[in-house]
């Protein structure tokens, strides 16, 4: 059907105000849905550099890498998160974890900070700087798989592990 005149008009005006309300529904909706983001503060490996003697180490592994850190929840809902951190050789590739955490309930604003620490093993790469990871999420799967990242910090040559076979005295 073709229309001229004021029929033309009106079909304009139709369509501009349908498309307006579509427009307003969708602000509406985007402005519903819930901010879930947190981030990542305090972090605390030990005065950040880590640098393990044979006296601490040697003949008590797996060493034990604690982690601190705190997490904020920066959303607008109240919710629980997961907390992380993993550890791999400064040029390397094999990843030490630790066994993430859920925090409790947060509200806007709350703070959680905990501390994990990594068992290291004794056949790990010794000799060598780590780097860490450490991480926020929202939720995790039936697998165990950490969904959502939130937030993330990399801390390089955060610690080096001495080999101590090579310490003296």
């Amino acid at each position: 059907m073709i229309y001229n005149g004021w029929e033309a008009k009106l079909m304009k005006l139709i369509v501009k105000t349908a498309l307006l309300v579509t427009l307003f529904i969708l602000m509406i909706m985007q402005s519903a849905v819930a901010d879930d983001s947190a981030t990542i503060s305090n972090i605390q490996l030990r005065g950040y550099f880590l640098y393990p003697t044979c006296d601490g180490y040697c003949g008590s592994w797996p060493a034990q890498i604690p982690v601190t850190y705190t997490i904020t929840n920066t959303g607008d809902s109240a919710r629980s998160f997961w907390m992380g951190y993993s550890a791999r050789p400064f040029n390397g590739v094999q990843w030490l974890d630790v066994p993430p955490i859920r925090t409790p309930i947060l509200g806007r604003g709350q703070s959680y900070t905990a501390t994990l620490t990594l068992e290291f093993p004794s056949n790990a790469p010794t000799n060598c700087w780590y780097n860490i990871d450490i991480g926020v999420w929202l939720d995790r799967d039936w697998s165990g798989l950490l969904l959502g990242e939130r937030d993330h910090e990399t801390l390089y040559k955060a610690f080096f592990m001495t080999n101590c076979v090579t310490c003296t005295g």
